[in-house]
């Protein structure tokens, strides 16, 4: 699917300058929709101020002298050919079995003159370029200088006149159109230009460098002008290492976009492919810099500045914001900027600032074990392929309802880390890459073909630049890293039990939404059991996806935007969602992981109106919740509007059809799980159970693979403030829950189920309560109150009750989401 025509009809809510004005100086967290009394901040303090890369020296650098290294330069180096070319043998799978078939059927396209032609170079399902990537890339591997330069005069055949097409700029051809540099192609196979330059360089004529410098030029100052989606590069345009470039929120946070990342990654590596001698200064040429080179402090001092900054604080954690689909691309493109600039001596931390060094920002630190935690602990088999693949918790648009391959990123790290010897994460991208992606192991040397066409040509390059054959195999890293994560920037938390297939695994997101290709998904959770998904949002492509209740959240009505009436905002509004791309407030996430459970706390209101539609009519939405391992979810709802008769919905997810009783209803799962979920808040409680239903259009058609296709909604009358209580429990005789409230003091409402109670305080962080609980209650938790603060417990036997009460000021401490954990004496 072309993201360009989708972003065209998801129709970006704001402008630059608009949205800019209104978010200049914002900082994390929702004051609006806090409740009074305490703190609510997030899991780490709120960002007043934004952490960056210090850059020493002037922010603009006048001229920059190349680092003294030949070629190649980029991504391989001149001293690693000899260990490559005995990489290249019989003996090696990786080469036999997957590069050399695909070196070969390059080659052949070229010698039977199939490629380049002006069809095929313009038709986006062949990449001539990638063509000219693997002669290139070939003919460093041969030993004899006379093949070495046969490849390399095939790579030529097919780069120059390509470049020459560009150079003619005649209109109606594709290869000249000006989006050609910037829009999805040059995402997906943009690097092919710069590194296949680079690789055959010695067999480059001065008219050969004077031709692809003209070209790289226009597209260098296409990139700084690019227009594909709403924020494409850093601005203001020409400021480096300045701090302006982080003030407009939404515009930063751009600096985590799969476009925003290709675009750096494009500019970086033109900018580092030709010699000094070959690229002359012209002053007055009418361009941002006078030479290809100079370009390169553009990508540093701006691209590289902003995205350091958006992963060390808004994304920290290892998660790219923008989900599982476009994960691999918008983390690919920046670690291969930066192993680029690696190879080629640019790793310049006093020259550049620390932003050029991978190794320096925790996010890439947090990416190994961020990755792992968010993959499903049992394979399952592929509707597309019949391959055993992983399910993801997933996160944002999403086409197909399966793990992809992470080569694109992962190879990159994994190379730095062999060049730098980081022998820890070598073995991880090894382990990684041989047994994550569809098929595992069994179907390495197919993935290292680049299955698929000549698109991925790329990784085949990189799945053979990875595995030194050599090596021992690499052991499951997992042993050495936590069954649980927290991207704290993006707030994504996912926990399991442990690594074993069978374990239970809980995820829950509370995150922002401001770029694209991410949902209105904050207070979504999802729980996993017995090798299946009990329950988790319904995974789609933009359009009813994005909207909150295709999530396991809440929908809120708010008033209707008066200033734009089209069919995207109209969706949003109608539903009650989050409003995606334009909220007022991020959403503020506080969780613990306990030893026998989980806790969360989304104050999340703000993500429900928006400063640039001018609807605040959401005055709160507060959503905590406990997992109480493996098999129970408890979860309590604050929502709060300015009018009475504005809905509030509580929606839920499953693989089969609830069947409603009462205030309970109850499903089986394909895996013949018996699932039962219990809505004990508000007392005037409607369940309604509905089959999805998509039509013909892409808008409403779930991913493929996705098995969340029935609905569970939870409604009431008209209130101002709504409370929702529900439990959801997977067992072969579900129990009763009961509804409890306090006694005196403030307000305070719970429920209990089997020998466990958990009590939920409405009002403040640090209540006086007194309420009762079945005598046989073994555990009790009190959610809703400060964080990380001491309080007074009591429990004392009153016939078969038990009477609670909780106070401030005591010597039993709340946890980080502000849960109290005790079992009466």
């Amino acid at each position: 699917m072309q993201t360009r025509a989708l972003i065209s009809q998801r129709q970006r809510l704001v402008s630059t300058a608009t949205l800019g004005a209104l978010v200049l100086g914002a900082v994390l967290g929702c004051n609006s929709c806090k409740r009074s009394g305490g703190d609510s901040g997030p899991a780490e303090p709120p960002q007043t101020q934004l952490t960056h890369a210090e850059t020493p020296g002037a922010k603009t650098i006048k001229e920059l002298k190349p680092a003294n290294i030949g070629h190649p330069r980029l991504w391989v180096r001149r001293q690693d050919l000899k260990q490559l070319r005995a990489w290249a043998s019989p003996t090696n799978p990786i080469y036999t079995r997957g590069l050399r078939p695909v070196i070969d059927q390059a080659k052949q396209d070229v010698d039977l003159k199939r490629m380049p032609s002006a069809d095929q170079c313009a038709y986006e399902g062949r990449y001539c370029e990638q063509t000219a990537l693997v002669l290139a890339f070939a003919s460093l591997l041969q030993n004899d200088a006379s093949e070495a330069k046969a490849y390399a005069e095939r790579a030529k055949r097919v780069l120059i006149p390509m470049l020459e097409r560009v150079r003619a700029n005649q209109p109606g051809d594709p290869l000249a159109d000006a989006r050609f540099s910037v829009a999805d192609r040059s995402r997906w196979a943009g690097e092919a230009f710069p590194l296949t330059v680079d690789w055959i360089y010695p067999y480059l004529s001065k008219e050969d460098k004077s031709l692809i410098r003209t070209v790289f030029l226009r597209w260098a100052e296409e990139q700084l002008k690019a227009t594909v989606t709403d924020f494409n590069h850093p601005e203001p345009v020409g400021k480096l290492n300045d701090p302006a470039l982080l003030e407009d929120r939404k515009a930063r946070r751009y600096g985590a976009n799969n476009f925003y990342t290709a675009h750096a990654r494009n500019l970086g590596l033109m900018a580092l492919a030709l010699d000094e001698a070959d690229d002359p200064k012209e002053p007055d040429a009418g361009r941002q810099y006078p030479r290809l080179r100079d370009y390169l402090q553009n990508v540093t001092g701006a691209w590289l500045y902003v995205s350091d900054s958006v992963l060390r604080n808004d994304a920290r954690g290892g998660l790219a914001p923008e989900g599982f689909e476009y994960a691999p691309r918008s983390l690919a493109f920046l670690l291969q900027l930066y192993l680029a600039l690696e190879t080629s001596g640019e790793a310049d931390e006093q020259r550049y600032g620390s932003q050029v060094l991978r190794w320096k920002n925790p996010f890439w630190k947090e990416l190994v074990p961020a990755y792992l935690n968010a993959l499903s602990p049992q394979t399952a088999k592929s509707q597309r392929s019949g391959r055993q693949v992983y399910l993801p918790a997933w996160t944002g648009d999403g086409e197909v309802y399966e793990l992809f391959d992470f080569a694109d990123a992962f190879i990159p790290l994994g190379i730095s880390a062999r060049l730098r010897g980081e022998q820890e994460l070598y073995d991880q991208t090894r382990w990684i890459q041989r047994h994550t992606p569809a098929g595992g192991a069994e179907y390495l040397d197919r993935r290292a073909s680049a299955e698929g066409g000549s698109v991925p040509y790329r990784q085949a390059i990189l799945y053979f630049l990875l595995f030194d054959p050599s090596a021992k195999p690499a052991a499951d890293p997992r042993a050495k890293v936590q069954p649980h994560h927290l991207a704290s920037g993006t707030g994504r938390l996912a926990v399991r039990e442990s690594w074993k297939p069978d374990s239970a695994w809980f995820n829950f997101n509370c995150g922002w939404a401001e770029i694209d290709h991410q949902h209105g998904d904050a207070g979504d959770f999802g729980l996993y059991l017995q090798g299946e998904w009990v329950s988790k949002e319904r995974v789609g492509y933009g359009g009813a996806f994005e909207r909150s209740l295709s999530h396991n959240t809440l929908a809120v009505e708010n008033s209707r935007p008066d200033h734009h009436d089209d069919a995207r905002r109209r969706g949003l509004w109608e539903s009650g969602s989050q409003w995606v791309l334009g909220h007022t407030g991020d959403p503020v996430l506080r969780s613990h992981v306990g030893e026998d459970y989980v806790s969360t706390r989304c104050n999340m209101g703000g993500m429900y109106n928006s400063a640039y539609e001018k609807v605040s009519d959401v005055e709160a939405v507060e959503r905590h919740l406990l997992w109480l391992r493996p098999n129970v979810v408890v979860f309590y709802d604050d929502v709060e509007t300015k009018r009475a008769d504005q809905f509030k919905r509580a929606w839920l997810h499953f693989p089969a059809l609830p069947k409603v009783e009462g205030n309970h209803a109850d499903l089986t799962t394909p895996r013949g799980q018996r699932v039962r979920v219990t809505a004990l808040l508000p007392s005037d409680a409607k369940l309604e159970a509905t089959a999805y239903r998509a039509t013909d259009d892409w808008e409403t058609k779930p991913a493929a693979a996705e098995s969340m296709l029935f609905d569970l909604s939870t409604s009431s009358g008209d209130a101002k403030r709504q409370e929702f209580l529900h439990v959801l429990q997977v067992a072969e005789t579900p129990a009763t829950p009961l509804s409890f409230k306090q006694g005196q003091g403030d307000e305070l409402v719970g429920a209990s189920l089997g020998g466990v109670a958990v009590a939920f305080a409405t009002r403040r962080d640090t209540p006086k309560a007194e309420f009762s609980v079945p005598g046989a209650t073994k555990r009790i938790f009190i959610a809703g109150l400060r964080p990380s603060a001491g309080f007074k417990l009591s429990a004392i036997a009153q016939g078969d009750k038990l009477r609670v009460s909780v106070e401030p000021g005591g010597g039993t401490t709340s946890d980080a989401a502000g849960v109290l954990r005790f079992e009466p004496p």
